[in-house]
């Protein structure tokens, strides 16, 4: 829905100012952003003004192919920036063109606030459904002509042309929900999701209420009507061929401290929530059993629960309301002595166990031999590479730390630290961002230096982000030895370069490659004072840790491996679930040992 009065196109179709059409253009939806399936390898986008849904997108999925189509040139010059294919295009009176055709098929087919622009959309949607691939997704966002500022506009003031909104002058074509649904049907396209976009909403209840007493007597419910008023626009998406089998992946996180559950669960679910038929259900602490049609795939996660034998009343309760329960744990188990003492039921109560690294998956299988069951590593790693905002200050080196529970890890190379401090000192700005940890923002000899309390993960990273360097020290004990790479591949997506503990690093990081292992804790001191006077290093070494997580440990590439896996525990449910069930209940009758409890 464009600004008019900023878009304005003259006969030959040229825009009478580029910087408007810029900031117009430059939004991207993040209701398509989020329905746009990760695994997604050819994306073409009709209508994609400056390419912001793209270049966001391969944030996400950065080896994606992406195509647009744009009618305004000035648009399209700068999406050409940022997409791999971009043509002038008018939907009404072009043929799609022959370098569009020969990237077919495309996975995905994007339509954001296009069709209600176009004399024929329905001839439109039926063109680049011919496009897809055979299971391919279709991803409209059209605006809803039933939306109470609609009705109510059209109530007091009558009809109006406006520059922008649903009433934009451009609008040529009208949608109720009930027409989008048959717009994509008729193009042989099987919605199989519908998300209200309940922006604007201001003042909605008001003209419910004002209008509910007159609904009995038009044969309309209100909460109906309420429910369909309130949405500006719909998205809708849509599976060319058969919809696919739904699946329910429910999790219960921890509750939220430095990012853990972001990492393990969060983003995770979020980028499967991005596949068709897929429906995510995430929450803190809380095991609410759902109601779905039988045979429809049921997973539960539960984040590193620490299970006692009387918890095995709530798993079997899960696992006997049809549920496949999952335990996702990324830290040896010596740091719960519940577990052990339980009998580790934490990793035999469940149909399988989802980890972070090979090592902890070894451990766990020979810690689950009383009732073994499917161990699956998947490593950390990135859902969204950020833009880059470091290395901007040609004078200025700024040193990022921020990490939980890591006193012994850094004491032995602050004297190093301190000292970096003092032969730096007047040669070069040197600046520390500390998060979560205060006493070694305390232990810095240095005014320099800022400190951050334990934050949201998004801070964490944006923080980090604004950082040239970042310390990973990491001492050499078993309990460390099971942690993940996460806080190099972090650093490595935001660019920096980093000095890091061979512990658990070594086994990623390539030295003087993509970052630099410190052998010695002394060598964090002498590593530092290295980056901060040879910045062309440190850019590099930032430069190549990015391409390494770019290339390598992005979540998309994770997304079909992880459903896989839970829809192959689903389909072995006839043989383990019983087993599981047996198992439980030999676990719950030991509850009534006091010494067990």
């Amino acid at each position: 829905m464009p600004d008019t009065a900023t878009n304005t196109q003259t006969e030959t179709g040229l825009s009478s100012s580029d910087q408007p059409i810029r900031a117009y253009y430059d939004r991207a939806n993040p209701d398509l952003l989020n329905r746009l399936p990760l695994t997604a390898g050819k994306v073409l986008e009709l209508g994609c003004g400056a390419g912001a849904l793209a270049e966001a997108f391969r944030m996400r999925v950065p080896n994606v192919f992406y195509a647009g189509l744009e009618l305004d040139p000035a648009a399209a010059k700068i999406a050409a920036e940022r997409i791999d294919l971009v043509e002038l295009f008018n939907a009404d009176t072009d043929d799609i063109p022959a370098s569009i055709l020969a990237q077919a098929p495309f996975d995905a087919v994007v339509f954001g606030d296009v069709l209600e622009h176009l004399r024929d959309p329905w001839a439109t949607v039926r063109r680049f459904a011919e496009l897809l691939a055979p299971n391919g997704t279709m991803l409209t966002c059209i605006p809803n002509v039933q939306n109470w500022k609609v009705l109510q506009t059209l109530m007091t003031e009558g009809f109006k042309f406006e520059d922008e909104g649903l009433f934009d002058r451009t609008h040529i074509r009208w949608f109720g929900l009930g027409n989008m649904v048959d717009l994509l049907r008729q193009a042989g396209i099987q919605p199989c999701e519908i998300w209200p976009r309940n922006v604007m909403t201001e003042g909605h209840e008001a003209f419910v209420r004002a209008i509910t007493p007159s609904l009995p007597a038009l044969g309309i419910k209100p909460d109906e009507f309420a429910q369909r008023t309130r949405a500006l626009q719909y998205v809708l998406r849509g599976i060319k061929g058969t919809p696919p089998k739904r699946m329910l992946l429910q999790s219960m996180m921890l509750r939220p401290v430095g990012g853990v559950n972001d990492v393990r669960i969060g983003r995770p679910m979020a980028a499967m929530g991005s596949i068709p038929g897929i429906d995510v259900v995430t929450e803190v602490r809380t095991m609410k059993l759902l109601k779905k049609p039988e045979g429809q795939p049921k997973i539960f996660i539960w984040q590193r629960p620490v299970h006692r034998y009387i918890d095995a009343r709530n798993i079997l309760r899960a696992v006997e309301n049809g549920y496949i329960v999952v335990t996702e744990f990324d830290d040896h188990t010596m740091r719960w002595p519940d577990v052990a003492k339980h009998e580790y039921l934490t990793l035999t109560g469940c149909h399988g166990v989802q980890t972070s690294t090979r090592y902890l998956a070894d451990i766990f299988t020979e810690q689950q031999q009383a009732q073994p069951n499917d161990v699956r590593v998947f490593p950390n790693s990135i859902f969204n590479l950020p833009p880059r905002l470091n290395f901007q200050s040609p004078q200025r080196m700024s040193v990022f730390f921020g990490a939980l529970n890591r006193e012994k890890d850094w004491a032995a190379i602050m004297p190093g630290l301190n000292q970096a401090i003092r032969e730096l000192d007047g040669e070069i700005e040197l600046h520390f961002s500390v998060v979560h940890d205060q006493a070694f923002f305390d232990a810095l000899e240095t005014s320099n230096k800022t400190f951050t309390p334990t934050c949201a993960y998004p801070q964490y990273l944006e923080l980090m982000g604004q950082c040239e360097i970042a310390l990973l020290p990491l001492e050499d004990n078993l309990f460390n030895r099971c942690k993940s790479d996460l806080k190099f591949i972090e650093a490595g997506a935001a660019g920096l370069a980093v000095i890091a503990s061979p512990t658990v690093y070594q086994h990623t990081l390539k030295h003087n490659e993509t970052g630099l292992l410190a052998e010695q804790a002394a060598d964090f001191g002498t590593a530092l004072v290295e980056l901060a006077r040879n910045r062309d290093k440190a850019k590099a070494l930032g430069n190549q840790a990015r391409a390494y997580v770019r290339d390598n440990r992005m979540m998309a590439s994770q997304v079909q491996e992880r459903l896989d896996w839970y829809r192959k525990l689903w389909d072995e449910r006839h043989e383990t679930t019983p087993r599981l069930i047996d198992y439980l209940k030999g676990m719950i009758g030991k509850i009534e040992d006091p010494d067990r409890l």
